[in-house]
């Protein structure tokens, strides 16, 4: 049975869901996953492209946004719970909120624009405050 990490996540961080395929789902043309003797499981082009996306997304992005991969055949009832019915799918979830969701593959630059969209949505309004000598 894999070990599992629990995963702590500040209430200021949004997290981003990312429903993928398991390793034993259809279409395993692309390279093996692991070091050098490239031994580990075979991935599928789809996988291997949604994978490069979410690094760069991770990387511009940062704190503001946690990646958790949910693998469909390691964790079928989260998949099922979240009615997800294509995958790869994206569900952006803050303080236990649904926020956004995309089904489907998407670019990295669509991805990251839509993500920093609704980041932006989330940001606390600032009060105005008039400039000094206005409205007083």
């Amino acid at each position: 049975m894999p070990a599992y990490r629990p995963l702590f996540i500040s209430p200021k961080t949004a997290v981003l869901l990312v429903f993928m395929p398991g390793l034993d789902g259809p279409q395993l043309d692309g390279p093996r996953l692991d070091g050098p003797g490239l031994d580990g499981p075979r991935v599928s082009s789809l996988s291997l492209d949604v994978e490069l996306s979410l690094e760069r997304v991770g990387a511009i992005l940062g704190d503001a946004v946690k990646i958790t991969r949910v693998d469909e055949s390691t964790h079928p009832e989260v998949v099922n719970s979240f009615g997800v019915r294509l995958l790869p799918s994206f569900v952006l979830i803050k303080q236990g909120t649904e926020i956004w969701r995309h089904a489907g593959a998407i670019e990295s630059q669509e991805l990251l624009r839509l993500l920093t969209e609704q980041l932006e949505k989330l940001q606390p309004k600032r009060d105005s405050v008039p400039a000094p000598g206005i409205g007083l």
